[in-house]
């Protein structure tokens, strides 16, 4: 058997580290699962961090009516830290992702935008609709969570971001002028990582790209390592991460 960790950089340097940890009890990541959606394999991540509450949310929805074709929709969903119902406002605005994607893409930020808004706080949101082969699909995003790909092998970043500088919001939902983005996005069978900033905010854009380059066989264990590294970094904020491979 070869072992895929001595030929990717990323895997090699962390694997000690995190099989030392995994002898105990891992007190900050709080679930990882993995959920099959037809052609694509999706992993999930959440942890805690040191934040005194998870505000985060996401959905994976294998399965799903946008419009008129069956897609699979994944969301990831962060919750404006420190003002009063900001968790509230990302379970809302997860919650309520099935209902509006079934009306569509175009209007499903103002479906999100309501419920949001319903909920007394606000929210980032990035949201993808991907197809079975990754030709066709969706992004729908407001705020500063992100979804990443590559392009030739590198780290490409997909949606724009609505701040300005760290945790300095411009757009939001729950906010009463929303404006967020639409736009079609295709793939191939390219990865594709969503997650919120306290994934990106932490970690370099190569650790990102290093796991998105991990061999097809050692995605799933690159990704827990992914949270790894956060808490090596002292986890200052929630995490959450969904990453997307097509089989």
């Amino acid at each position: 058997m070869h072992d895929v960790r001595s030929r990717h950089p990323y895997l090699a340097v962390r694997a000690g580290r995190a099989n030392a940890r995994r002898a105990g009890p891992r007190s900050l990541a709080d679930r990882f699962q993995e959920v099959a959606c037809g052609p694509w394999t999706v992993h999930v991540g959440a942890m805690q961090g040191r934040r005194p509450r998870m505000e985060d949310a996401w959905r994976v929805l294998p399965k799903t009516r946008v419009g008129h074709r069956d897609l699979t929709v994944l969301g990831v969903f962060d919750g404006v830290g420190g003002s009063p119902g900001g968790a509230e406002a990302a379970q809302a605005a997860a919650k309520t992702l099935e209902q509006a994607a079934v009306e569509g893409m175009d209007d499903l930020l103002g479906s999100l935008n309501a419920a949001a808004t319903q909920a007394g706080g606000a929210t980032t949101a990035v949201v993808v609709a991907l197809d079975p082969m990754g030709h066709d699909g969706g992004i729908a995003c407001v705020g500063d969570s992100s979804a990443y790909t590559l392009r030739r092998e590198r780290l490409h970043r997909l949606t724009p971001r609505d701040a300005a500088g760290r945790h300095l919001l411009t757009d939001h939902l729950g906010h009463p002028g929303m404006h967020g983005h639409l736009f079609p996005f295709a793939i191939g069978r390219e990865p594709l990582l969503l997650c919120t900033d306290g994934v990106d905010g932490v970690l370099r854009p190569t650790d990102l790209e290093d796991l998105l380059r991990a061999p097809d066989g050692a995605l799933g264990a690159a990704f827990e390592l992914l949270f790894d590294a956060i808490e090596e970094r002292g986890a200052p904020d929630n995490a959450t991460a969904i990453l997307a491979t097509l089989n």
